[in-house]
């Protein structure tokens, strides 16, 4: 999908110094791509001890 938006270039010079990814698009396509993970596991995490009177769950513990 091609779309037109402004960028402040700035913002896209220091992605690509700190990234050293010189194409623009995936550049662009790896942001979003972490921004949408990292919102969706902020969502995730938002979601935990969300349930009442859960007995707790037991875990494996492994012998040192």
């Amino acid at each position: 999908m091609k779309t037109v938006i402004n960028i402040d270039e700035e913002l896209v010079s220091k992605a690509i110094l700190l990234t050293g990814i010189k194409e623009k698009n995936l550049l662009i396509n790896r942001s979003l791509n972490y921004l949408i993970e990292m919102e969706s596991s902020k969502k995730l995490a938002s979601f935990g001890n969300s349930e009442k009177g859960l007995k707790s769950i037991r875990r494996r513990r492994t012998k040192i």
